[in-house]
């Protein structure tokens, strides 16, 4: 099986200690137009399946499936689902 990109882009984000300047947008069904935008600056971990975040209540763990994109706070686009990024 090959890498996970996804999972080495959100590791890249813990490595370099960049989490305050990236972003997430994921499904989540409920929101206004399915979509939600997590900050990073709760990213504690990449796993095999996922990421964990902290958020105001708690951890929460996101499913790399759910993710849409990632993108830095200045709108630079470093994944997106289904592109080549």
């Amino acid at each position: 099986m090959g890498r996970n990109r996804l999972r080495d882009v959100f590791n890249r984000i813990i490595w370099t200690n960049a989490r305050d300047e990236y972003e997430v947008v994921i499904v989540s069904r409920g929101e206004p137009g399915n979509v939600k935008v997590i900050p990073l600056r709760g990213l504690i971990r990449a796993s095999r399946d996922g990421v964990i975040i902290r958020l105001g209540w708690g951890e929460s763990f996101i499913p790399y499936h759910r993710v849409l994109l990632v993108r830095g706070i200045n709108g630079v686009v470093v994944y997106e689902k289904g592109k080549g990024h």
